[in-house]
């Protein structure tokens, strides 16, 4: 509910011509604007991070983990695996999510002509797979990785208020020089800086895959290197 909220408030928007958005939208731009919406208002990054504080941060505060650590004495295998376990409940969120906003574009909003245009790809629809494959990364996976492994250091209440401190700095230092490279939302902003604003043809920026590339490395890098400190704790906690 929290991740769909937003497509259904614009949609019932529409159908009552309160919506006031980009006309013509197809149903690939709706879905893509809507997923991007959640991320700008903090809203997937925190229901990511919420699902990652109860699958590892709460089992060790409540001590259910200890049902695991009783069984399994590799400490850092169990942890990858509640990665691995993880990024596929994240991942099946966020498509969840997706056919949601998918099925509002054609109950709701496609009964508005203006709005929507009824096909499912229009304009940019490269560009916009791009964008919705590197949201899912930035606040779904890295998202629920930090929130692992700062549940390795720290209670579930203190984790999802760190990252969403987290969050709301990369959100609003992605222009600082020198360390916007290292910042996701950077990358997210390239993306759609122009191709959300119309749903007519806009130019591939030239230098788009240099970008993807470096985005898909600082990912990479992110989701390895949290790993290996979580897994590092987790086998010198006591528990």
């Amino acid at each position: 509910v929290a991740l769909c909220g937003m497509s259904l408030l614009f949609g019932f928007a529409v159908l009552t011509d309160g919506y006031t958005g980009v006309e013509g939208q197809s149903a690939l731009y709706w879905v893509v604007s809507q997923v991007y919406n959640s991320s700008v208002l903090f809203i997937s990054p925190l229901v990511a991070a919420f699902l990652a504080s109860r699958i590892f941060p709460s089992e060790i505060e409540n001590g259910s983990i200890l049902l695991y650590t009783s069984k399994y004495r590799n400490r850092g295998r169990l942890y990858l695996a509640k990665s691995l376990a993880l990024a596929t409940f994240t991942l099946a969120a966020f498509v969840v999510m997706c056919l949601i906003n998918l099925l509002t574009y054609y109950l709701l909003a496609v009964h508005n002509p203006v709005i929507a245009s009824g096909l499912l790809f229009g304009e940019n629809s490269g560009m916009l797979l791009l964008g919705l494959f590197a949201i899912y990364l930035s606040s779904f996976l890295i998202a629920s990785q930090l929130t692992l492994v700062l549940g390795a250091f720290f209670k579930p209440t203190p984790v999802i208020g760190i990252l969403f401190l987290l969050t709301l700095i990369s959100h609003f230092t992605y222009k600082i020089p020198g360390l916007s490279r290292l910042n996701p939302w950077y990358y997210i902003v390239r993306v759609f800086n122009d191709t959300l604003s119309t749903s007519a043809a806009v130019p591939v920026d030239k230098g788009i895959w240099g970008i993807a590339a470096a985005f898909l490395l600082l990912v990479a890098i992110t989701v390895v290197l949290a790993n290996f400190i979580g897994k590092r704790k987790f086998q010198s906690m006591d528990l």
